[in-house]
């Protein structure tokens, strides 16, 4: 009698149960091949379970257009079933890109602030309240990874993820992995999702620095 294979459950709040979070840019083959911005569309997968969360940018066209990766947007993050988990917003900038997380009410839960700072790129978290909680550094020579540390101590990385050449060469089409080893509370985890996709928008996108 063959044994009966067991499903892994997930912890009810996705951020509190996984370990890792990984993210994937969906490109549209229109965009693809002519080069035009459209509104970003992320999967967000918990410890291999896949698409689990979706993400989804609203944003003008023009803006887009004229403003490139400094644009103001906002991200819808919600289930397959469309139920709404988290919301998004980075306002425009051009300098101190933010993003700040809000949960389903519109509640800040926290604010991610790029700092100014030459020649290395720092990124500063912050609660809902303005209190520091973690600094983000990129990486000298490992240019696609962000040390993320809390009292000088690591404790999480975000580190963008080799697509493959064709994708690497010709589109835009990302791929991230967050790990949060040393971080146990969901709503910290949850704002350093918006670290990432501040990332990704600022370092990554055409126009990108």
């Amino acid at each position: 009698m063959r044994p009966r294979a067991t499903m892994r459950v997930m912890h009810p709040d996705l951020f509190e149960g996984a370990s890792a979070v990984k993210v994937s840019q969906k490109k549209e083959w229109l965009e693809i091949l002519t080069d035009i911005e459209s509104r970003n569309r992320f999967s967000i997968d918990f410890d291999g379970r896949d698409g689990v969360l979706l993400a989804s940018e609203e944003s003008g066209g023009w803006k887009r257009f004229l403003l490139g990766s400094m644009r103001p947007y906002t991200l819808l993050i919600q289930t397959r079933e469309k139920k709404p988990v988290l919301r998004m917003h980075a306002p425009f900038r051009w300098i101190h890109r933010e993003i700040t997380v809000m949960d389903v009410n519109g509640k800040a839960l926290g604010t991610v602030r790029k700092r100014f700072t030459i020649p290395h790129t720092r990124y500063d978290v912050f609660d809902a309240h303005g209190r520091t909680l973690f600094e983000i550094a990129r990486g000298f020579v490992k240019q696609w990874t962000f040390t993320i540390r809390r009292d000088g101590h690591e404790v999480a990385v975000i580190t963008k993820r080799w697509s493959g050449l064709g994708r690497e060469m010709f589109t835009d089409s990302d791929r991230f992995q967050l790990q949060f080893p040393g971080i146990a509370d969901p709503t910290e985890r949850k704002v350093l999702l918006g670290a990432l996709f501040l990332i990704d928008f600022a370092h990554f996108e055409k126009g990108g620095d």
